[in-house]
């Protein structure tokens, strides 16, 4: 475009100032201030979740390991006939003191304490079912049966387990799993 007036027009610079401190680049000291606010505010709330997830983690160890307790004592038992189980209460399974025979076709109780691995360490007293026991595992099985009566199946019995934990506390202030069955003579 030519008009008058244009022709001696220099394209705009700016002035080739230093910028004072005021308008310098960079962050402020507030703006500093408030981003580690935030930031701690989120890492507390991230680092709160750490002890939640320590005890989830030992409560699922806990619990699969009272589930395979009970799936390898239920084994034993199927495998078995009613009225000759032979329960492991101990590490060595040749060992003749080891070994607890059960006859579910009469009301019976035994008491059997696990260690945290799930290996069994050996039959318990009553005495010591009730009040707690040290070194003696971390785990306690309470295996119950009553006869079903009259039953048209022959020695018909309901096996009730209980896994409970923490083995050192009393028989009323532990967790405990419970898990029932049927078992009978065909």
């Amino acid at each position: 475009m030519t008009g008058i007036g244009t022709e001696n027009r220099k394209p705009f610079t700016p002035p080739n100032k230093k910028l004072s401190p005021r308008f310098a680049p960079g962050f402020s000291l507030i703006e500093v201030v408030v981003a580690m606010g935030i930031l701690t505010f989120a890492l507390v709330g991230l680092l709160a979740l750490f002890p939640v997830a320590l005890q989830t983690a030992a409560e699922s160890k806990s619990e699969t390991r009272i589930t395979q307790i009970a799936q390898s004592v239920f084994a034993d038992l199927k495998a078995s006939p009613l009225s000759a189980n032979v329960l492991i209460v101990g590490n060595d399974i040749q060992q003749s003191g080891n070994r607890q025979t059960v006859n579910f076709s009469t009301a019976q109780t035994h008491y059997i304490g696990y260690n945290a691995d799930g290996t069994c360490v050996g039959a318990l007293t009553v005495d010591n079912y009730n009040n707690g026991i040290s070194g003696k595992g971390e785990f306690i099985l309470k295996l119950s049966s009553v006869p079903v009566t009259p039953s048209t199946i022959p020695a018909l019995s309901t096996i009730t387990l209980s896994v409970e934990s923490p083995s050192t506390a009393p028989e009323a202030n532990r967790q405990k799993v419970i898990f029932v069955t049927m078992k009978g003579d065909l």
